[in-house]
């Protein structure tokens, strides 16, 4: 089997018993491995760092023998890979991420991180011209089973 370059293991316990492809830009944070576990025993995770087709992101499930998908993408991307993914018999979850702070700098939010490390993260981003630095905290994932656009002519 190829694998392209952007796909690798990023945790693994000895034996596992399921394999979990990752698609978030962040690897796995360890309340999320432990969450994973929890449900599906000793685990394989496979992180596929960029966004490819759908039909690609269930080739690579399938090549490695993976019955769940983890998401953190756009919603109209996610709504066909769910469609996909029953068609194969794996399921897609989505990761609960709670804001738990806004910082003023990118170390109060590393501060905010360290306090419970493994289960938050920080990230950056634009706010009317200016950083903000977001906190969030892993709160546990949730079964995507379908996603219903209603949509009308503009």
């Amino acid at each position: 089997m190829v694998v392209p370059e952007h796909v690798r293991c990023v945790y693994e316990d000895p034996d596992p018993e399921a394999v979990v492809l990752w698609l978030p830009v962040y690897e796995p944070l360890k309340a999320q491995i432990d969450a994973l576990k929890r449900r599906l025993g000793r685990v394989k995770i496979v992180r596929a760092r960029y966004i490819t087709p759908e039909v690609v992101v269930i080739s690579l499930a399938r090549q490695h023998g993976a019955k769940v998908i983890v998401v953190e993408l756009p919603i109209s991307y996610i709504a066909r890979l769910v469609e996909y993914a029953k068609r194969n018999g794996i399921d897609v979850l989505m990761i609960k991420m709670k804001t738990i702070a806004i910082a003023k700098t990118w170390n109060e939010a590393e501060k905010l991180v360290n306090e419970k490390p493994g289960t938050r993260i920080a990230t950056i981003g634009i706010s009317e011209g200016y950083p903000v630095f977001e906190v969030r905290e892993f709160e546990g994932y949730e079964k995507i089973v379908e996603i219903r656009a209603v949509t009308e002519p503009w």
